[in-house]
């Protein structure tokens, strides 16, 4: 096997054996719960065993020559929701049976690739690995909420949440021109749009220090109706910082901010004083 098929195999399989590691031994109904209304850890076996019947159908066509698959132009979340519909009566341990056979099929397509396939495998199976990290954070989140841990159901939550952001830059390849794009005049690029969210994760991390050390909470950094004009001062000082310096801004200001809230106790975070940093 090409030496990059193998390698990026390898960490797609590091990925896959941590989800099954977290499904495995959780129970039917942690599997089915749905924290908030939103996937629950069957929910996203499923998605991403659809998922990748896809690759692997692509895969198929790059490898063995096979019709390219026709998917229907449809927006993620109606493309997703039709999927999750097709099994309405597949419980979790019958989604764990069917993502390990979607993977299995994948395999074994892959194995049969020629040495001139090595681009476009490691491609589409890199794509899977990248999105099934982010899945993994989903499904611990699911299942932490399942059980009762509202802190480690956050902090999953927030590293899906990083991770989203993070897989669109890199799946998506975009120019820089594009990422500092505005659609109009006086709204935000994506670039500053991570600048936003990189300063808010900075208080944050001050709010979730306070919490942890029982000091008293900041205060908040703006008066009444000042959020915007705060909003964006906090944009415009870190204006200056190249595309990488706003990656890593975000990573470190996200970093920290869950540094801080592991500190939170369960008993802290269901206080009173934690109420308004919950969402």
């Amino acid at each position: 096997m090409h030496p990059q098929i193998e390698s990026v195999l390898t960490r797609a399989r590091t990925v896959r054996r941590l989800i099954l590691a977290e499904v495995e031994r959780a129970t039917p109904d942690e599997l089915d719960h749905r924290p908030g209304g939103r996937w629950s850890a069957r929910d996203t076996l499923i998605h991403l065993a659809t998922c990748e019947e896809m690759g692997t159908r692509v895969l198929r066509h790059v490898i063995l020559g096979e019709p390219m698959p026709h998917r229907e132009l449809l927006p993620p979340d109606e493309w997703n929701a039709m999927q999750l519909a097709r099994f309405p009566h597949l419980d979790g341990p019958g989604a764990i049976a069917y993502v390990t056979e979607t993977r299995r099929a994948l395999e074994e397509v892959v194995a049969r690739a020629a040495e001139s396939d090595a681009e476009r495998v490691v491609r589409e199976v890199g794509m899977i690995a990248v999105h099934e990290t982010g899945h993994l954070h989903q499904i611990r989140e699911a299942l932490a909420r399942a059980r009762g841990d509202a802190v480690a159901g956050e902090l999953h939550g927030l590293a899906y949440a990083r991770h989203q952001v993070l897989e669109l830059l890199h799946l998506g390849n975009w120019p820089l021109a594009a990422l500092e794009w505005r659609s109009e005049p006086g709204r935000w690029s994506v670039k500053e749009t991570l600048l936003h969210l990189a300063a808010w994760d900075r208080f944050t991390a001050g709010v979730f220090a306070a919490l942890a050390d029982g000091r008293d909470l900041p205060a908040t950094p703006f008066a009444e109706g000042e959020l915007d004009r705060w909003n964006q001062a906090q944009v415009a000082a870190r204006s200056w910082m190249s595309w990488t310096e706003v990656l890593h801004e975000l990573g470190e200001a996200r970093g920290e901010m869950v540094s801080q809230l592991r500190r939170v106790s369960p008993a802290q975070w269901a206080s009173e004083r934690a109420a308004g940093w919950k969402d």
